[in-house]
């Protein structure tokens, strides 16, 4: 069996590599740009079907560097390709929780002090198999 965290190590270290070789102009990193692209989609579907408050957390989280730059905040450092790159990378960082066991994850209500303990683990899952 293939486990997301795995092919997600794989992939981000490959695209990261290529990426550094490759020449933003060329057409062939653009198309590789858009595979990356829809590779984080895919990654992000995977974690909002196993978690429904993740979604619009993920979607908050990529709003929030174009609300700040709308309001004139932090000129310096966001860039257009800054920001490209946040909205790229943001919806990854919850990529962790497909770790967190569905009884946890899907609970309705609030969590006990050991649950909430292991949710708190999914950054560290998602870190630690990038």
């Amino acid at each position: 069996m293939i486990h997301p965290q795995a092919l997600l190590t794989s992939l981000v270290s490959v695209f990261v590599v290529i990426g550094a070789y490759l020449n933003m102009e060329n057409p062939l990193f653009q198309k590789l740009s858009a595979h990356n692209k829809e590779m984080a989609v895919g990654f992000t579907t995977l974690v909002e079907n196993r978690d429904g408050n993740t979604g619009g957390h993920i979607r908050r989280t990529t709003t929030l560097a174009k609300e700040l730059k709308n309001r004139g905040l932090y000129k310096d450092e966001l860039t257009e390709d800054y920001i490209k790159n946040l909205v790229m990378a943001a919806p990854m960082h919850d990529v962790g929780k497909i770790a967190i066991p569905d009884a946890i994850l899907q609970k309705p209500g609030k969590l006990t002090a050991e649950e909430f303990d292991v949710m708190k683990t999914h950054a560290a899952k998602g870190w630690r198999n990038y």
